[in-house]
This record gives structure tokens, C-alpha cells and sequence, in this order.
């Protein structure tokens, strides 16, 4: 099996099979002459610190405060690491998309809750309200099938997008965030 490996990847690299062997070999011996080849690196630190809770999940702070961030770190895995000119740049972008496609979706006419207005004012604002933030997970869940739950812990309330339960899907994925704009994962 391993001779077939090294077939593959010589002919990947436009290599003869001896070629790869004697250049295989030589990192081999460079490998073993690194005094530090059994230290462990440290962990890397990230911008965004993911938190343990009492009971074993874990929090993660989304930052710009949006619920669009949080929405694209569940889409996006280079979210959760990315630096914030990145996930500032992603956002918008993201929102702008989410904007136009709720524009033209035929989805969303005749509903009250979520008209042309207070869609593109809820993606506009810099700091959504709560309001606005319902507009905006009525949005993501019309339009990208994901199911909010929103919970404040200091007023002691929920609210869930969408707001019958009974009309809720096993197979959506569910975005948990409380109103610090913590993501739970």
C-alpha cells in the first residue's frame, strides 16, 4: 500500500519513485535531528475566547453584534478564527446578499412582518434592536431554513423564530443566541 502512495505522489510531484524515496529520506533524517520535534506547541489564543457554561456548553461572543454574525459563523468555520476586518467584511457582504435575495424572493410578499421596509432596516442598521433582530431571524428563517432561539437572561424571556413551535423542523439547524450576542455552540 505504501508503494502505491508513493507512486501517486511522485507522479503529483513529476518525480521518478527513487527521486521521491531519496528526498523522503532526507526529511526524514531533518526530522529526527530537531531537538524540538517532541514539544508540544501552545495553544493558540483567538480574538473570539469560546467560554464553558456551568452545564457543559460552550459560548462564543459574536462580534460585530449581529445576528447576521452569528448566522455566518454556523455557515462559515473561518469566522470563528478569522480576525474582525475579516468577519466585518463577511458580514457585510453576507447582508447584503441576505438583502437582495430577500428583495426578490417571492417568498416573502404578503407578509406583514417582514415587508421590503423593515427588511432592508433591519440589515441596515449598525445596531439592530430587538425588533429588528426578530425581522432579521424572521429573514434567515424564510429565506435559509435556520431556527432561532433568543433568550434573555436578565429580563427572564424567550422568544423563538419560527414562533409556533409546532412548525418547527428536526432537520433545520437552530441558531442559539441569548441578548449579549453570544453564540451558543
Amino acid at each position: 500500500m505504501l508503494h502505491y502512495i508513493k507512486v501517486d505522489l511522485a507522479n503529483r510531484l513529476k518525480l521518478s519513485v527513487k527521486q521521491l524515496s531519496k528526498r523522503m529520506e532526507i526529511l526524514q533524517r531533518g526530522i529526527e535531528k530537531n531537538e524540538t520535534r517532541f514539544k508540544v506547541l501552545p495553544k493558540m489564543l483567538f480574538e473570539q475566547e469560546i467560554v464553558e457554561t456551568k452545564w457543559g456548553g460552550k459560548i462564543k461572543k459574536v462580534q460585530p453584534p449581529k445576528i447576521t454574525t452569528a448566522w455566518n459563523m454556523l455557515e462559515d468555520p473561518l469566522m470563528g478564527i478569522a480576525g474582525n476586518g475579516y468577519r466585518s467584511t463577511e458580514v457585510r457582504n453576507k447582508t447584503f446578499e441576505l438583502q437582495q435575495e430577500a428583495s426578490i424572493s417571492g417568498s416573502m410578499k404578503g407578509n406583514r412582518k417582514l415587508s421590503k421596509v423593515k427588511v432592508a432596516e433591519a440589515l441596515g442598521a449598525m445596531k439592530p434592536t430587538e425588533d429588528q433582530t426578530k425581522v432579521i431571524a424572521g429573514v434567515l428563517y424564510v429565506l435559509k431554513n435556520i431556527q432561532t432561539v433568543w433568550y434573555d437572561e436578565e429580563k427572564k424571556t424567550v422568544w423563538t423564530m419560527p414562533e409556533d413551535l409546532r412548525v418547527w423542523k428536526k432537520e433545520a439547524r437552530v441558531l442559539w443566541i441569548n441578548e449579549k450576542l453570544l453564540i451558543q455552540m
